[in-house]
C-alpha cells in the first residue's frame, strides 16, 4: 500500500515538472502570434470579426476617396469650360477644324505665341461648309487685332473661300502673347482656322482636307464677278492645291482665271468624280489649254466645256499652278454658266451708197470686224447718215435671222433693234455673231435720199476669249 502511494507521489511530481514545462512552451508559442495581431487574448472568432471590421473601414475609406476624386474632376471640368486653356504655337502650325451647328453657336480658341522665336505669324480661315464664316481675334487686353469673313452664296458678291492675314505682336507687349479667336457662322457650317509661321501659310490655306463647296455660277445676262470663287493674292502649288466640291447641273463650264502684275501661264485645274476618284479633265500643256486673255491684259485662263459632267453627280475641282505657290497673283473660279462681258462696236459704214424712196426697200450691207471672236449681238443701232427721219427698216443678222424695227410714232422708227441673246446656249445657233455681214433693208419715210448709213452694235462675249477677229 505504501509502495503504491510512493508510486503515485512520484508520478504526480513528474507530471507537475514536465506538464508545466509543456504549458510554458505552448504559451510562449501562442502569445507572440496574438501580440502580432494586436490582441493578447484574441480568439479565432475575434480575429475573424476584426478582419471584417477592417475590410468595412477600408471600403468606406475607398468610397470617400472616390467621391473626393469625382468632386475634383467636376471642379476641373467646370474650370475647363469656364476658362479655355491656351495652346502653344511651336514648330508646327495650330489647326482647328470645327463646325458651328447654328447661328447662335460659336467656337473659341486660345493660343500663345512667342514672337522671339516666330516673328512672322499668320492666321487663316477656310470655309469648308455652306454658310458664311466670321472670325475675330483679340489680344490679352480684349482688343480686336484681326478679323476675317468668308462669305458663301450671294448672287451679287464674290465668294471668298479663304482669308488670311498677319498677326503682329501688340504694341508694348512682351514677346510671349496669348490671343483668343472666336469663330461663328450664320448656319450649320464647318471651317478650318489655323495659326502658324509665314512658311506654314500654304499648308494652312490648302490641302484636300479643306474642300470648299461652290455653287453654280448664274452669270447669264450679267457681266463682272458674280457668284464665283475668287482668291486674292494666292495661287497654290500642285503638291498642295485648293479643293472645291461641285454638284453637276445642266450647264457645267469650268473656268479659271489668273490675274496680277505678271499673270500666271502655269495655272491649271483638274476635275475628279468624287465617288469613283476618276479624273475626267486635267489641264494639259500650257500652249494647248492656257490662253492669254488679251494683249492688253496680263492675265490667263483655262476653260473646260464640262461635256463629261453628269447632272446630280458630285465632283472635286483641284486648282493649282504648275510653277509653284505664288502670293503675288489672284485666281478666280467659275462653274456653271459662262461669264460674259459687254462690248460696243461703233460707226460701221455701209459698203456703198444707196438711194432710198417711199416706194421700195433699198439694201445696205455692213461688214463688221475687229471684235472678240464669239461676241454675240444684243442690240444694233441704225443711223441714216443724214439729217432725216428713220423710215421702215429690217435687219438681217449674221445668222440669217430677220428682225424688224418698231414704229415710234408718225411713221418714224426707233434707232435700234434688240437682238435676242441666249447666255445659257451661247454656243448654239440662236445667237448672232457680231463679226460678219449684216444687211439692212430701208424705206424712206418721205422723199428720196442718197445715203451711206452706219450701224453700231452692242454685244456680249465670253470672258477669256478677247482675241480679236
Amino acid at each position: 500500500m505504501k509502495k503504491c502511494k510512493s508510486i503515485i507521489v512520484l508520478l504526480s511530481i513528474c507530471f507537475l515538472i514536465f506538464g508545466n514545462g509543456y504549458i510554458a512552451q505552448a504559451t510562449e508559442s501562442i502569445i507572440p502570434e496574438n501580440e502580432a495581431m494586436g490582441n493578447d487574448a484574441a480568439t479565432v472568432e475575434d480575429i475573424s470579426e476584426s478582419s471584417q471590421e477592417e475590410t468595412v473601414i477600408d471600403d468606406e475609406s475607398r468610397i470617400e476617396t472616390d467621391v473626393a476624386d469625382e468632386e475634383v474632376s467636376e471642379d476641373e471640368t467646370a474650370t475647363a469650360e469656364g476658362e479655355t486653356s491656351a495652346d502653344v504655337l511651336g514648330d508646327h502650325y495650330l489647326s482647328y477644324a470645327d463646325t458651328c451647328i447654328s447661328a447662335d453657336d460659336t467656337k473659341t480658341y486660345s493660343f500663345t505665341i512667342d514672337f522671339s522665336t516666330t516673328p512672322e505669324v499668320k492666321a487663316a480661315i477656310v470655309r469648308t461648309g455652306d454658310g458664311n464664316v466670321k472670325a475675330s481675334i483679340k489680344d490679352e487686353n480684349g482688343n480686336q487685332v484681326k478679323s476675317f469673313y468668308c462669305n458663301a452664296k450671294d448672287e451679287k458678291t464674290v465668294i471668298t473661300p479663304r482669308q488670311w492675314g498677319t498677326l503682329s505682336k501688340p504694341e508694348g507687349a512682351s514677346d510671349v502673347c496669348t490671343f483668343t479667336a472666336v469663330v461663328s457662322t450664320d448656319t450649320n457650317s464647318s471651317f478650318c482656322f489655323s495659326v502658324g509661321s509665314n512658311n506654314d501659310l500654304p499648308s494652312m490655306l490648302s490641302g484636300e482636307d479643306k474642300k470648299t463647296p461652290i455653287d453654280k455660277y448664274g452669270g447669264f445676262e450679267q457681266a463682272g464677278y458674280t457668284n464665283c470663287a475668287m482668291v486674292k493674292n494666292y495661287i497654290p502649288a500642285e503638291n498642295l492645291a485648293d479643293y472645291y466640291t461641285y454638284v453637276g447641273t445642266d450647264r457645267n463650264i469650268i473656268e479659271m482665271y489668273s490675274m496680277g502684275s505678271t499673270g500666271d501661264d502655269n495655272m491649271a485645274f483638274e476635275v475628279i468624280e468624287t465617288d469613283t476618284n476618276t479624273s475626267i479633265f486635267r489641264s494639259a500643256k500650257r500652249d494647248s489649254t492656257v490662253e492669254k486673255i488679251s494683249d492688253t491684259i496680263n492675265g490667263y485662263h483655262v476653260r473646260y466645256d464640262g461635256k463629261d459632267i453628269v447632272s446630280g453627280t458630285e465632283y472635286i475641282i483641284k486648282v493649282y499652278s504648275r510653277n509653284g505657290v505664288s502670293f503675288a497673283k489672284n485666281y478666280s473660279l467659275y462653274v456653271g454658266n459662262p461669264m460674259f462681258k459687254p462690248g460696243y462696236k461703233s460707226s460701221v459704214s455701209a459698203t456703198s451708197y444707196g438711194t432710198i424712196t417711199t416706194t421700195r426697200d433699198e439694201l445696205f450691207t455692213f461688214n463688221v470686224t475687229g471684235v472678240p471672236r464669239d461676241a454675240y449681238a444684243t442690240r444694233i443701232y441704225f443711223s441714216p447718215g443724214k439729217t432725216m427721219y428713220r423710215g421702215a427698216y429690217r435687219v438681217v443678222a449674221t445668222n440669217g435671222k430677220t428682225y424688224y424695227a418698231k414704229e415710234a410714232g408718225n411713221g418714224i422708227y426707233k434707232d435700234y433693234i434688240d437682238i435676242p441673246f441666249d447666255a445659257i446656249n451661247y454656243d448654239g445657233g440662236g445667237n448672232a455673231s457680231v463679226n460678219g455681214t449684216w444687211k439692212i433693208w430701208l424705206r424712206s419715210p418721205g422723199g428720196s435720199y442718197s445715203i451711206k448709213p452706219k450701224i453700231s452694235v452692242e454685244y456680249k462675249y465670253m470672258s477669256g476669249v478677247e482675241d480679236i477677229y
